[in-house]
């Protein structure tokens, strides 16, 4: 009789336990939700990382960048491609950016203001396209801009992305594939304007 009462009771105290870890878990879980909704995109060097790997770049590429942002990327890129071709839809960053990289003796890179959704036909195709900023869908533009055998890697999504890679073989036909989830700031411009 004492056995079992002490059975009942150690299954309580199991049960209430595996509770306030259950509940425990539960409530971190929703902090945590709540504060990535609330924190705002930022960049940070995992995307860029994981952009990079994705490109597998060989050396001799003419690279498209949407998003030239501070021109970090652009300048790593340069020193992996052969030349870099970067569109900024904010003028005075654009400027700003091709200034520094122009400082800095970065030769392999051509900034340009305006809005990326269109891409830079007049240096098209392009062996890569890399996006830096979520678009909700992939601007067909700089699809059509992508060299046979070529790789376009975008984030897109709005509150929860993943990595797109396009893969255009020699014939034209393109393939997409999801890699992993990130966050990056949403692309502006006309994309935004097509998304609504």
């Amino acid at each position: 009789d004492v056995m079992s009462s002490l059975f009942v009771y150690g299954a309580i105290v199991a049960y209430m336990l595996l509770m306030n870890f259950v509940l425990g878990w539960f409530i971190i879980s929703i902090v945590f939700f709540f504060l990535m909704i609330r924190r705002p995109p930022r960049s940070t060097l995992f995307p860029y990382t994981t952009l990079f790997r994705s490109l597998n770049l060989k050396g001799n590429e003419k690279i498209l960048e949407i998003g030239t942002g501070s021109g970090y990327q652009a300048a790593v890129l340069s020193l992996i491609a052969k030349e870099v071709y970067s569109i900024e839809i904010i003028a005075a960053l654009a400027e700003e950016s091709a200034e520094r990289l122009k400082n800095l003796g970065y030769k392999n890179v051509c900034v340009k203001a305006g809005d990326g959704y269109f891409g830079w036909p007049e240096y098209a195709p392009f062996d890569a396209v890399i996006l830096t900023a979520a678009p909700m869908r992939i601007p067909e533009p700089l699809v059509e801009q992508l060299s046979a055998g070529g790789r376009l890697i975008a984030p897109v999504g709005d509150f929860f992305q993943e990595l797109i890679i396009l893969q255009k073989d020699l014939n034209g036909k393109v393939m997409r594939k999801k890699s992993v989830p990130v966050r990056f700031v949403p692309m502006t411009g006309k994309v935004r304007e097509k998304s609504k």
